[in-house]
């Protein structure tokens, strides 16, 4: 065998082997993550210290989608809640989730009574180890990982390069529905079956 063919024979084997990555599965890390850190953020973050580093409040929730897309090269998700009885009040950077990218949108209803909801961006697959498994009720087949943790409803479901989550004071089935009607990368929501915050 000529050095030529061997050299090609060791190219083939490395390839088949490992050291190619055009044969491995670009597979980004999991980030682990604790539902409770994301209630605990809502708290502090949306509810108790309302703050809006990014001085989003108030603003357009697609264009603030698309300049993040654009800054970040992540699809977060900052949809539109209008139609929900809820609008933008601020955005921040405050989950803390190794090397992945977070952003952290949060809503004040338009009806004083009802509660703060939050929308959480996390760049990459994320797993809930304090959440279960359920599926989504209204607009598809979306697979939530869902908890109830300190009186706050918590759900989370993956799409496309991220994994996304919605937390608030109101029952499981009212903020699966407000989930179901979210849709990542337009920032608009569908038409809801009735406001949440009536």
């Amino acid at each position: 065998m000529g050095r030529s063919r061997r050299r090609v024979a060791a190219a083939v084997l490395l390839a088949l082997f490992g050291g190619s990555s055009l044969l491995q599965p670009d597979v980004s890390p999991v980030v682990p993550l604790r539902a409770a850190q994301l209630v605990s953020v809502h708290d502090l973050c949306a509810v108790s210290n309302p703050h809006d580093p990014r001085r989003v409040g108030r603003g357009d929730p697609a264009l603030v989608t698309r300049k993040l897309r654009g800054d970040y090269g992540f699809v977060a998700c900052v949809p539109n809640l209008s139609r929900d009885g809820f609008r933008l009040d601020g955005l921040c950077t405050c989950v803390q989730a190794g090397n992945a990218r977070t952003f952290h949108a949060h809503y004040r209803p338009e009806v004083l009574s009802a509660p703060i909801v939050s929308v959480f961006s996390i760049q990459g697959p994320a797993k809930f180890a304090d959440a279960t498994m359920r599926r989504g009720s209204h607009f598809g087949p979306r697979v939530y990982r869902y908890a109830h943790i300190a009186g706050a409803s918590f759900a989370s479901w993956s799409e496309d390069s991220g994994t996304y989550a919605v937390v608030a004071r109101i029952p499981m089935d009212d903020l699966i529905r407000l989930a179901d009607g979210i849709t990542v990368g337009d920032a608009r929501s569908p038409e809801s079956a009735g406001s949440i915050a009536r």
